[in-house]
C-alpha cells in the first residue's frame, strides 16, 4: 500500500484535475468550499466528497482522511492551473520575484508558513500566500504538499524556496 500521490498522469492526479475543472463549472459549489473557515466545515460539503470518495477506490493505495479537506478547500482557491511544461513547485513560486523584484512571499512569511504544525494551521496561511499569488499555481504541488505536511514536505519546501533566492 502507497499514500497518494498527486502529480501529473497519475490516477489521483487525473482524479484531482478533473474534480478542480468540474468546480470550476460549477461556481456555487466552489463558493461554498471557499468561504469554509475552517476544515470541519470542508468535510460537510458535498464537492468534498465528490473529490475524497473516488480517491478511496484507486486500488493499493492508503488514504489519510485529514489531509484531503484541506487539499479540497485550497483547490478550490486555485482560479488557474500553471500552464507550462514545466510547472513551477508552489514554495519556488512564492520565491521568484513579483513585479517588484522582491520574492512573492517574504523569507519571513514562508519562514512563518513552515512553523506551521498542523492543517488546521497551514489552511488559512497558505489561503493568504495563494492571495499574493493571483490564486494561480501547480495544482499539484499544492495538493501534494498539504496532502503530505510534515517535515519531508518542509524541508523539501525549504530547498525549493530558497534555492531560488540565493541565485
Amino acid at each position: 500500500m502507497r499514500l497518494l500521490r498527486f502529480k501529473p498522469g497519475t490516477a489521483e492526479g487525473n482524479i484531482l484535475e478533473a474534480w478542480w475543472r468540474d468546480l470550476q463549472q460549477h461556481r456555487g459549489e466552489r463558493a461554498v468550499l471557499r468561504r469554509c473557515q475552517n476544515l470541519t466545515e470542508v468535510v460537510l460539503t458535498p464537492s468534498f466528497h465528490r473529490l475524497c470518495h473516488p480517491l478511496t477506490l484507486l486500488p493499493e493505495t492508503t488514504v489519510q482522511q485529514e489531509g484531503l479537506p484541506c487539499v479540497a478547500a485550497l483547490a478550490a482557491r486555485v482560479v488557474e492551473i500553471s500552464s507550462s511544461n514545466e510547472p513551477i513547485s508552489l514554495p519556488r513560486q512564492m520565491a521568484l520575484a513579483s513585479g517588484d523584484r522582491k520574492a512573492a512571499v517574504s523569507e519571513l512569511r514562508f519562514r512563518r508558513l513552515l512553523q506551521c504544525r498542523d492543517r488546521e494551521e497551514l489552511f488559512p496561511a497558505l489561503g493568504r500566500i495563494l492571495r499574493l499569488l493571483g490564486h494561480r499555481t501547480d495544482l499539484y504541488s499544492l495538493a501534494q504538499g498539504v496532502y503530505c505536511w510534515g517535515d519531508p514536505i518542509r524541508r523539501e519546501w525549504a530547498y525549493d524556496y530558497f534555492g531560488v533566492s540565493s541565485t
